[in-house]
């Protein structure tokens, strides 16, 4: 399992607003260039955003987008499978009926225990834990090419 670009954007610019949640609505042009991504993609990846209740966005002098909720209520596997959508790392978790061995196979109880796991860890990071030294130094990576 590989996210998607948009994915990783999308991950990366709630956790910029998240790093700036008591601050005014921030532009998408200034996200953008936060974290290093194209303004134009980064528009269609906040339109879903926006649908998934995830952000905000505001009108008028004050425009821009805020989280729509708190940084501590918006975890990782939100994003991910609002971006992505379900996640399975393998075809057998995911459509019943799909093998023909359907639920006789040795595989299936570990792929499941797996994408429990990954599942879990998503839902326990949330975008509060994320902000930080690591992410800004990423950030700093990807815009610069050099470590913060």
């Amino acid at each position: 399992m590989q996210l998607t670009r948009g994915c990783e954007y999308a991950i990366r610019a709630l956790t910029y607003l998240a790093m700036r949640e008591e601050e005014h609505p921030i532009l998408l042009a200034d996200i953008a260039k936060g974290i290093g991504a194209p303004p134009n993609y980064l528009s269609n990846i906040f339109q879903i955003l926006t649908r998934l209740d995830l952000v905000r966005s505001h009108r008028g002098a004050k425009r821009g987008y805020s989280l729509a909720q708190p940084a501590t209520d918006i975890n990782l596997r939100q994003i991910v499978e609002g971006i992505e959508g379900p996640i399975s790392i393998s075809s057998c978790n995911m459509d019943a009926g799909w093998c023909e061995l359907d639920g006789g196979c040795s595989l299936f109880g570990i792929w499941d225990e797996i994408q429990e796991t990954i599942t879990s860890k998503l839902e326990a990071t949330t975008l509060a834990k994320l902000s930080g030294a690591c992410f800004l130094e990423h950030v700093a990576t990807a815009i610069f090419g050099v470590a913060g």
